[in-house]
């Protein structure tokens, strides 16, 4: 079973969206300026708003554009005759970088890498490749001059640096002899941070407006134009029209569209999975297809819903009705309020004449005139109320019951059946859990480097757990949005853990070991990202992130270094392995020992490196607890661990083993005795044998 929906389309044969003509018209366009021999540049936008299918569109262009071949006979030392293609096609993913340096170093270099490759013939390509990093290396060098004006003030810094004006006056005109265009794709830039914004922008239009380069950007422009006033004072649409020259909207669709694009999918799906062998009524989805559709107000919801029905479904086919199916997972996804409500109280739906006095009711119709008032009061949605009606006949007309149960000998496997109800809910992990809209809001604080929303949003180990499951089950069905994102989904969620959140029980929130695991990422979607060429960039960019703590870096790259194949999990070639891991063991060891003592994984670190019987540690620990009389307080707790008991729940001990590796207990006990406290908890933990006499430590 595929339960990839949210898939960007790439092939014009993939069209559901009545995109192909309109990618076609701007392909010839793009093609039309390359034959006019014009060698300015040139930036297009793509614009429209969240899920209306920009990726989509962008995707369509470039294999237009890649089916363009022009002969060409290279005349130099060989007479060869090869396909030749206008254009030098490469994107560029902003969010996958932290810092200023970051990206323009990663943005320069993908140009570099593109040009290099694109013909082994010339050697101009090489020049240029050449150009694109010294000049990428120089712009650097002078960024945190101008970190805070506008970053195309860095081509005025004669005084600083005159080699940046003639050094972009030789890429111009090696660019100019270039025969094609290169084409740069920044997508999504709605989803950067106002200040990445501001700098990308001012990339492509000071530091970067190259000859013979076009810019294919894409975002929603009132989110990007709000985004822009933050910094600016000027109106952001006034300010994209000063970078902008072809600014292009996304077709509007209409509902229509979008219910062909609905069903198509749907129809598709049930002759691959189940060859029609399913419960469906024409004439009740008729009915509710009309208010389910009122929920949909882009292709992305459509997407999403898609997403979630097929992967449920299929685990239920046999005993659910479609149409029903289909409906309360619509209600579950867009309206969560009225789908928590219908699970917590799905007995005023079903009206049952058998078990109404359970409920403290002895007058049956009474039971029911009140069931009714109650979901008018909490269902405010009224396509909601207008699918419930179908879904539970009972509620709006007390005979229609009846005749459902009269005709229901070849089961229907209706919601309201109380033989089947259950089912329809088996999956709901969310529940009063975690709704579908906290989830999102939990997902766009994380992308979007929230991290204090994304924390303040999630206190429980339940909520992290449902969210954790939510997000695997989108990274691990290769959706192609999540999978650009994964370095930036880890690196935030190391971020998480580095903050030590505790959970109701007092645990950390985010145990870095447990997040990776816990995420599942495995060999296919990990190497998506990894076999690009940049998992030395990205691990190192982790090792400098000083947002996360020392001792969670070290213990990310120690998990992904020492991870086995038989986990599933993407391991690193054996060179990489000992590179990374020599880099983990440098960090711990030139870092303060206070950052260790005092990270949210000290212990972690400790048992990692035990092994290693790393003289400088267990000095450097001996020397912290020398400086202050409290400090041997703070290397004790630093070896705190935890089990679960059915008795008395988390329990909280020292690993005395493992701390007497690193210090002794005679140095610890001397310590103690001059510290004269008779009632600390760290105290009376170290001293307490019970708590850990029976748990394995080794």
């Amino acid at each position: 079973m595929s339960i990839r929906i949210d898939k960007p389309i790439e092939k014009d044969k993939d069209d559901l969206l009545g995109y192909k003509e309109f990618a076609k018209n701007i392909a010839k366009t793009l093609h039309d300026f390359h034959n006019q021999k014009n060698k300015d540049g040139l930036v297009i936008s793509i614009e429209g708003e969240w899920g209306s299918g920009k990726t989509s569109v962008i995707n369509l262009i470039v294999n237009n554009l890649r089916s363009i071949n022009e002969q060409k006979k290279y005349i130099n030392a060989l007479p060869l005759t090869y396909d030749f293609q206008p254009f030098i096609i490469t994107s560029f993913n902003p969010w996958m970088f932290s810092t200023l340096d970051n990206i323009f170093l990663s943005f320069f270099s993908e140009i570099s890498k593109a040009v290099e490759k694109e013909n082994p013939f010339l050697a101009i390509e090489n020049r240029l490749g050449n150009l694109m990093k010294e000049y990428g290396n120089l712009i650097v060098k002078y960024a945190p001059v101008t970190q805070k004006d506008n970053i195309s003030t860095l081509l005025s810094l004669s005084d600083k640096s005159p080699s940046i004006l003639e050094l972009k006056e030789d890429l111009n005109n090696e660019l100019i002899k270039l025969d094609k265009k290169i084409l740069i794709i920044i997508d999504d830039m709605d989803r950067l941070l106002d200040k990445e914004l501001m700098l990308m922008l001012q990339l492509v239009k000071g530091v970067a407006d190259f000859k013979n380069v076009i810019y294919l950007l894409s975002y929603d422009k009132d989110v990007i134009s709000a985004s822009i006033e933050t910094f600016k004072k000027e109106k952001g649409f006034d300010y994209l029209d000063k970078i902008v020259q072809f600014p292009v909207s996304i077709p509007q669709k209409n509902n229509a569209t979008l219910f062909n694009y609905l069903t198509t999918k749907i129809d598709a799906f049930i002759k691959k999975e189940f060859n029609d062998d399913i419960i469906f009524q024409q004439d009740r989805w008729d009915i509710v297809s009309t208010p389910i559709m009122k929920f949909f107000e882009n292709f992305r919801d459509v997407n999403r819903f898609l997403n979630i029905f097929f992967f449920e479904y299929y685990s239920f086919s046999k005993d659910v009705n479609l149409v029903d199916f289909i409906s309360i997972t619509a209600i579950k996804l867009f309206d969560p309020n009225s789908y928590n409500f219908i699970v917590t109280n799905i007995h005023l739906f079903l009206h049952s004449k058998v078990n109404y006095n359970l409920h403290g009711y002895s007058d049956y119709e009474k039971w029911k005139k009140d069931s009714s008032k109650i979901i008018e009061k909490e269902i405010t949605e009224i396509h909601t109320k207008k699918i419930l009606f179908e879904l539970f006949p009972d509620v709006e007309d007390e005979d229609s019951f009846a005749s459902f149960r009269e005709s229901s000998k070849l089961s229907q496997k209706r919601i309201c059946d109380e033989n089947y109800v259950d089912i329809y809910f088996q999956l709901n992990i969310k529940g009063s859990t975690l709704s579908y809209k906290e989830y999102h809001k939990l997902e766009s604080n994380l992308l979007s480097n929230d991290i204090d929303s994304f924390l303040t949003l999630i206190p429980t180990t339940q909520k992290v757990n449902v969210f954790r499951e939510l997000l695997n089950e989108r990274i691990t069905s290769n959706e192609s949005f999540y999978i650009d994102r994964i370095p930036l989904i880890i690196n935030n969620l190391l971020i998480c853990s580095s903050k030590n959140k505790k959970d109701e029980m007092g645990n950390n929130l985010f145990n870095s070991l447990d997040i990776n695991r816990n995420l599942q990422l495995e060999s296919l979607t990990l190497t998506k990202f990894l076999i690009k060429d940049s998992v030395d960039e990205f691990l190192n960019i982790i090792l400098k992130n000083t947002r996360i703590n020392i001792t969670v870096r070290a213990l990310f790259l120690y998990w992904l270094c020492t991870t086995k194949k038989e986990e599933k999990i993407y391991v690193l070639a054996k060179d990489k392995k000992e590179y990374f891991l020599k880099k983990m063991f440098d960090l711990v060891l030139s870092s303060n020992i206070e950052e260790i003592i005092f990270g949210s994984e000290s212990i972690s670190v400790f048992s990692v490196l035990k092994d290693k019987d790393i003289v400088q540690l267990k000095e450097s620990i001996k020397e912290f607890s020398n400086k202050e009389t409290h400090n041997i307080l703070n290397v004790i707790d630093s070896f705190k661990s935890h089990y679960s008991s059915s008795s008395d729940g988390t329990v909280f001990y020292i690993k005395k083993k493992l701390l007497f590796f690193y210090i002794s207990k005679e140095f610890i006990d001397k310590k103690l005795d001059n510290l004269n406290e008779k009632e600390n908890k760290i105290i009376e933990m170290y001293k307490d044998e019970t708590r850990h006499s029976f748990v394995d430590e080794n």
